[in-house]
Protein backbone atom coordinates (compact mmCIF):
# COMPACT_ATOMS: atom_id res chain seq x y z
CA UNK A 1 0.00 0.00 0.00
CA UNK A 2 2.37 2.56 0.83
CA UNK A 3 4.35 2.19 -3.01
CA UNK A 4 1.03 2.46 -4.50
CA UNK A 5 1.04 6.05 -2.48
CA UNK A 6 4.31 7.05 -3.59
CA UNK A 7 3.41 6.07 -6.94
CA UNK A 8 0.22 8.81 -7.15
CA UNK A 9 2.13 10.93 -5.35
CA UNK A 10 5.01 10.49 -8.09
CA UNK A 11 1.96 10.48 -10.86
CA UNK A 12 0.24 13.87 -9.39
CA UNK A 13 4.07 15.21 -9.13
CA UNK A 14 4.45 14.67 -12.57
CA UNK A 15 1.57 15.78 -13.88
CA UNK A 16 1.37 19.33 -12.51
CA UNK A 17 5.17 19.51 -13.95
CA UNK A 18 3.65 18.52 -17.54
CA UNK A 19 1.02 20.78 -16.72
CA UNK A 20 3.33 23.63 -15.85
CA UNK A 21 5.59 22.37 -18.83
CA UNK A 22 3.18 22.97 -21.18
CA UNK A 23 1.92 26.35 -20.18
CA UNK A 24 0.64 27.39 -23.97
CA UNK A 25 -1.67 24.21 -23.75
CA UNK A 26 -3.76 26.09 -21.21
CA UNK A 27 -5.55 28.02 -23.76
CA UNK A 28 -7.55 27.14 -27.06
CA UNK A 29 -4.90 26.54 -30.04
CA UNK A 30 -8.83 26.15 -32.78
CA UNK A 31 -12.46 25.35 -32.05
CA UNK A 32 -14.76 23.14 -33.92
CA UNK A 33 -17.88 24.04 -35.01
CA UNK A 34 -20.63 22.71 -36.81
CA UNK A 35 -21.42 23.98 -40.26
CA UNK A 36 -24.65 22.22 -41.44
CA UNK A 37 -24.34 19.08 -39.63
CA UNK A 38 -20.52 18.85 -41.12
CA UNK A 39 -17.79 19.46 -38.23
CA UNK A 40 -15.18 21.60 -38.89
CA UNK A 41 -11.66 22.71 -37.41
CA UNK A 42 -10.81 26.58 -37.09
CA UNK A 43 -7.27 27.50 -36.00
CA UNK A 44 -7.22 30.77 -33.45
CA UNK A 45 -4.69 32.11 -35.79
CA UNK A 46 -7.63 32.49 -38.59
CA UNK A 47 -9.66 34.15 -36.45
CA UNK A 48 -9.70 37.81 -37.13
CA UNK A 49 -12.75 38.84 -33.75
CA UNK A 50 -14.94 37.39 -31.98
CA UNK A 51 -18.30 38.87 -31.41
CA UNK A 52 -20.95 37.82 -28.74
CA UNK A 53 -24.26 36.57 -30.25
CA UNK A 54 -26.09 35.26 -27.04
CA UNK A 55 -25.33 31.75 -26.02
CA UNK A 56 -22.98 31.93 -29.03
CA UNK A 57 -20.20 33.86 -30.68
CA UNK A 58 -19.88 34.76 -34.41
CA UNK A 59 -16.31 33.84 -35.30
CA UNK A 60 -15.19 35.44 -37.91
CA UNK A 61 -11.94 34.77 -40.29
CA UNK A 62 -11.15 36.38 -43.46
CA UNK A 63 -13.80 34.82 -45.97
CA UNK A 64 -16.67 33.74 -43.27
CA UNK A 65 -18.28 34.09 -39.84
CA UNK A 66 -18.99 31.23 -38.32
CA UNK A 67 -21.29 30.22 -35.18
CA UNK A 68 -19.31 28.97 -32.17
CA UNK A 69 -21.55 27.28 -29.15
CA UNK A 70 -19.91 29.42 -26.27
CA UNK A 71 -20.18 32.48 -23.69
CA UNK A 72 -17.69 35.36 -24.32
CA UNK A 73 -16.98 35.01 -20.97
CA UNK A 74 -16.38 31.65 -21.31
CA UNK A 75 -13.73 32.03 -24.44
CA UNK A 76 -12.42 35.03 -22.76
CA UNK A 77 -10.69 32.57 -20.47
CA UNK A 78 -9.80 30.23 -22.96
CA UNK A 79 -7.69 32.36 -25.52
CA UNK A 80 -3.96 33.05 -24.96
CA UNK A 81 -3.96 37.07 -23.48
CA UNK A 82 -0.57 37.20 -25.69
CA UNK A 83 -2.83 36.46 -28.92
CA UNK A 84 -5.77 38.15 -28.16
CA UNK A 85 -7.56 41.51 -26.22
CA UNK A 86 -10.91 42.07 -24.91
CA UNK A 87 -11.93 45.55 -26.00
CA UNK A 88 -15.50 45.47 -24.85
CA UNK A 89 -18.09 43.09 -23.50
CA UNK A 90 -18.85 41.65 -26.54
CA UNK A 91 -15.98 41.98 -28.82
CA UNK A 92 -12.34 39.95 -28.37
CA UNK A 93 -9.83 40.73 -30.98
CA UNK A 94 -7.23 39.23 -32.67
CA UNK A 95 -4.05 41.34 -31.78
CA UNK A 96 -2.30 40.44 -35.24
CA UNK A 97 -5.34 41.65 -36.99
CA UNK A 98 -5.51 45.27 -35.82
CA UNK A 99 -4.30 47.18 -38.18
CA UNK A 100 -4.74 50.39 -36.34
CA UNK A 101 -6.73 52.22 -32.72
CA UNK A 102 -7.62 55.88 -31.88
CA UNK A 103 -8.85 57.26 -29.11
CA UNK A 104 -12.13 58.65 -29.69
CA UNK A 105 -13.44 60.28 -26.61
CA UNK A 106 -14.30 58.91 -23.18
CA UNK A 107 -11.71 56.63 -22.31
CA UNK A 108 -13.60 54.55 -25.82
CA UNK A 109 -10.87 53.71 -28.77
CA UNK A 110 -11.83 52.28 -32.44
CA UNK A 111 -10.24 49.73 -33.47
CA UNK A 112 -9.54 49.01 -37.26
CA UNK A 113 -9.11 45.78 -38.30
CA UNK A 114 -7.26 44.61 -41.18
CA UNK A 115 -9.69 44.01 -43.11
CA UNK A 116 -11.20 47.73 -42.60
CA UNK A 117 -13.97 46.41 -39.97
CA UNK A 118 -14.09 49.02 -37.17
CA UNK A 119 -15.06 48.08 -34.05
CA UNK A 120 -15.91 50.43 -30.92
CA UNK A 121 -13.89 49.64 -27.44
CA UNK A 122 -16.23 49.42 -23.85
CA UNK A 123 -14.87 52.22 -21.46
CA UNK A 124 -14.40 49.34 -18.53
CA UNK A 125 -11.59 47.81 -20.89
CA UNK A 126 -9.41 50.94 -21.08
CA UNK A 127 -6.65 49.35 -18.57
CA UNK A 128 -6.31 45.99 -20.59
CA UNK A 129 -6.14 48.43 -23.68
CA UNK A 130 -3.65 51.01 -22.71
CA UNK A 131 -1.41 48.21 -21.63
CA UNK A 132 -1.72 46.94 -24.73
CA UNK A 133 -1.17 50.09 -26.78
CA UNK A 134 2.01 50.92 -24.48
CA UNK A 135 3.70 47.29 -25.17
CA UNK A 136 3.31 47.87 -28.63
Amino acid sequence: HFQTQKATDFNKELMKMIKTFNKSDQYLNQVTISDRGREMEIDLDEVLYFEANGNYVNLFTQSKMHLYRTTMNALAEQVNPEDFIRIHRSLILNKRYIGKCIYTSNNEYQFTMKNRQNLQSGRSFKEDIMAFLNKG
